[in-house]
């Protein structure tokens, strides 16, 4: 009978690697810690724990401890242990979690195996087992910022070892998808957590994507709400600061060594909180010397922030967009694109279209429409269309996808002719049908009774302005000029009974508002140039001039460059019913309506993210300016230019913005 220890003591072997090990000296060494293992594991099912407890701390000794076993001993407990895993019930599941524990993935390549040859049979014998193994494997995606001493490979081989762990385990319990898409979202990286680590845990986890395709919509649902987050975040706090925010561009390298950024720590805005209520004993030059000190450090702090929260997002986008093209381009059939691109539709009106604060994370959707030009863009678009004149979706939704449909048609470059046009006559069928619906007498603005109208009539107007070139048709509609005109001077005959003289705030005896007193649009009134423009364009001209009066509400900066973009190329002149405008007082105002809510949002404004963008560059409409039609603006006559002096500087503005391809009101704040 072999003698039993009371206590282990390690065999005297020389820390050697396991592959330079003799066959006889590992085999003598094993049958040594066998016998301590056998004998604990049946104490402790006798009663009598001790050595059990003594093998758990041994094994949980912290691998730089001066009593840290060497990876050879572990190699060899790992072995011992997986040839008894039929006795590691519940009752032993401190041990298997001291096991689970140990560091193995950066270790030598035999110890590697054995170990997930362990982590197989275990989860065979005993199914309970499964979740915390799954933890432990995807736990591994995470980005470890210093590499052990006892490293023996890179990051990258460590997570190809936790890949190749975790399918063996998926293969052996196919049921065990769930407890993974769990685990998954265990792990997901803090906000605070530098850029590589936000970066090496979603690369990682869109690589476990590729062979648990069960849960492409769950993932991509998760990590696109995980970048939402930042993208949000971002704009709120740039929405807040008064300086430019410099970015670097994020590099990625799954095997360097990344510092964490200098913004992450959140305990850094609790520094911010000063108690100015003691101010008593200082004169007010220093207290304003001292405030303006504090406003330079918050504001400093604020900037680190955001150029930390912006490289996380840019790795993130950067590896989203990769995943999105290398699907699309490595052989995936149609119905498997397809599936992702309905996958993404249903990301986009789950949490896409609901966040009026992302600038970037929409990007996604809009670049996979490009990878199939004949089916994805008309897709999207039909359905931007469908969920915006939809009555039973939720007001600020049907907005909001307004503006998606200006901003998308504006400026997906994969657009053609024919959608581009499709997309102005049915906004300009729609808001036809409701001014036959909702015009009537005394009918006065209303940013929240009317504010679909608004909304759709701001999407013609935005769009007009990216693309009036392919809103000129071969076939267009010689009428255009005449129709229009003669309906609008009919309903001005029938008001030239009324005095305008006295209303000076712009309203009717009545209470209405004076819409068709002045003589507000003239059709191919500047210059010689004739253009057919599209069917969508010919009721434009009533809409503009209904009761509703949309250049009222709609967004300043884009009425103006509207009015200046339609006189330019000779398709309307507009700008006495803005003259006119600024006369009339909207009861109410814009205030708290869903419209001032969305009405500066447009989310395909230019991707700024610099490391990401390539993905976007070559898809993307810049502004482009009127080029030889200009000079058509600066011939107008006198009485025109006169008319628009007042505007000038708005005006200039605007064409300031545009000139940098956006027209949102906000400043991006970003220098790239």
């Amino acid at each position: 009978m072999p003698m039993v220890m009371d206590t282990y003591r390690d065999p005297e072997i020389d820390e050697t690697s396991i592959e330079n090990m003799s066959r006889a000296k590992l085999t003598n060494t094993k049958m040594i810690m066998k016998t301590f293992v056998t004998g604990a594991l049946k104490e402790k099912e006798q009663g009598n724990p001790k050595r059990y407890d003594e093998l758990v701390s041994l094994l949980l000794t912290e691998p730089n401890h001066v009593n840290a076993r060497s990876t050879l001993k572990l190699y060899l407990w790992i072995q011992i242990l997986s040839e008894n895993v039929s006795r590691l019930d519940k009752s032993c599941a401190t041990l298997v979690e001291a096991v689970l524990d140990i560091d193995w993935a950066f270790r030598e390549t035999k110890f590697a195996e054995v170990y997930v040859a362990f982590l197989e049979h275990l989860v065979t014998a005993h199914a309970f087992y499964v979740v915390p193994v799954l933890r432990k494997l995807i736990k591994g995606f995470k980005y470890r910022l210093f590499v052990p001493s006892y490293a023996k490979v890179s990051r990258s081989e460590v997570y190809k070892r936790n890949h190749i762990a975790l399918q063996s385990i998926l293969k052996l319990i196919p049921t065990s998808v769930m407890p993974l898409y769990e685990a998954v979202v265990a792990y997901i990286p803090m906000q605070r957590e530098n850029s590589a680590s936000q970066a090496a845990y979603i690369r990682n986890i869109l690589e476990l994507v590729d062979y648990v395709p069960f849960l492409r919509k769950q993932i991509l649902m998760l990590l696109v709400n995980h970048m939402i987050q930042f993208d949000a975040h971002i704009q709120i706090e740039l929405d807040e600061l008064q300086e430019d925010v410099e970015l670097q561009e994020f590099k990625l390298d799954f095997d360097a060594d990344y510092e964490s950024d200098d913004s992450d720590n959140d305990d850094s805005d609790q520094e911010d909180d000063v108690d100015n209520d003691n101010d008593e004993d200082f004169d007010s030059d220093a207290d304003d010397s001292d405030n303006e000190t504090e406003r330079r450090e918050s504001e400093e702090k604020r900037k680190q922030k955001i150029a930390s929260m912006t490289r996380k997002l840019d790795a993130m986008m950067l590896l989203l967009l990769r995943y999105l093209s290398n699907f699309a381009m490595d052989g995936a059939g149609s119905s498997e694109r397809t599936d992702l691109f309905n996958t993404l539709i249903t990301i986009f009106d789950s949490t896409v279209v609901k966040t009026l604060k992302s600038r970037y994370t929409q990007f996604l959707i809009f670049y996979f429409c490009s990878v199939d030009v004949n089916a994805y863009p008309e897709l999207f678009l039909n359905h931007l269309l469908e969920h915006m004149m939809d009555p039973s979706r939720p007001g600020i939704t049907r907005i909001s996808c307004a503006m998606y449909i200006a901003s998308y048609v504006a400026r997906a470059k994969f657009l053609d002719i024919s959608s581009i046009q499709r997309s102005i006559n049915v906004l300009s069928a729609w808001c036809n049908d409701y001014i036959d619906h909702h015009e009537f007498q005394g009918t006065q603005p209303d940013a929240s009774k009317y504010d679909m109208f608004y909304a759709a009539m701001q999407a013609i107007m935005y769009i007009f302005c990216f693309r009036w070139r392919e809103l000129i048709s071969e076939d267009g509609l010689d009428e255009l000029v005449e129709e229009p005109t003669e309906m609008i001077q009919q309903q001005q005959k029938s008001n030239t009974s009324k005095d305008s003289n006295n209303n000076v705030n712009g309203m009717n005896d009545d209470g209405s508002y004076m819409v068709d007193t002045v003589p507000l649009i003239t059709i191919g009134g500047n210059g010689d140039v004739t253009r057919n423009w599209c069917v969508g364009l010919k009721t434009l001209p009533r809409l503009i001039s209904s009761r509703l009066n949309p250049l009222k509400v709609c967004s300043n900066p884009v009425v103006q460059q509207f009015a200046h973009v339609a006189r330019t190329t000779n398709f309307m002149y507009v700008h006495p019913i803005i003259q006119r405008n600024k006369r009339i007082v909207i009861s109410g105002g814009m205030a708290h309506t869903n419209l001032q809510a969305v009405q500066s949002f447009f989310p395909f404004d230019p991707y700024e993210l610099k490391t990401s963008r390539q993905f976007i560059e070559n898809i993307y409409m810049v502004w482009r300016g009127e080029n030889d039609e200009e000079d058509d603006d600066s011939s107008s006559d006198e009485d025109d230019s006169s008319e628009d002096d007042e505007d000038s500087s708005s005006e200039g503005e605007v064409m300031t913005g545009m000139s940098a391809m956006s027209i949102s009101p906000a400043h991006p704040h970003l220098i790239l």
